[in-house]
């Protein structure tokens, strides 16, 4: 695999096929960032670090993930790191909420019954976390 990256390690392009030395020249002569590495897994979960391809941490949610009911008062209480992050809140595929939040921590309950998908991202390098909650 060859990946193209940026300052920050960031991927911006991975290519599984072809004569990567041949490419790597090519990209280099253009002035981009390029290194010949391993890996099979998905390459939205990859970074370079110190001129090597590592996995992405990912964004880590602690408490109990559990069913909940849709009366407003049942909540469930996470915690996230990195305190800094992202949450947005789907419902049907549709985003219901969106939050920025800086407390590492937050409650979510509901009065709409449904299946929600609760998105969590950070900051790159961090790779987001979903979380499904059932609410009946």
């Amino acid at each position: 695999m060859l990946v193209v990256y940026d300052d920050t390690g960031f991927v911006q392009q991975a290519i599984f096929v072809g004569d990567f030395a041949a490419l790597e020249k090519v990209y280099q002569a253009n002035g981009a960032k390029v290194l010949i590495g391993d890996y099979s897994g998905d390459p939205m979960k990859i970074y370079v670090k110190d001129g090597v391809i590592v996995e992405r941490p990912t964004v880590q949610v602690t408490g109990t993930v559990r069913s909940i009911k849709a009366d407003g008062v049942d909540s469930l209480e996470l915690t996230v790191a990195p305190a800094n992050f992202n949450l947005t809140v789907l419902l049907d595929n549709t985003i219901v909420h969106q939050e920025i939040d800086t407390s590492g921590a937050f409650a979510f309950s509901t009065t709409h019954p449904g299946s929600y998908t609760l998105q969590i991202d950070a900051a790159f390098p961090y790779y987001k976390t979903h979380l499904t909650v059932e609410a009946t």
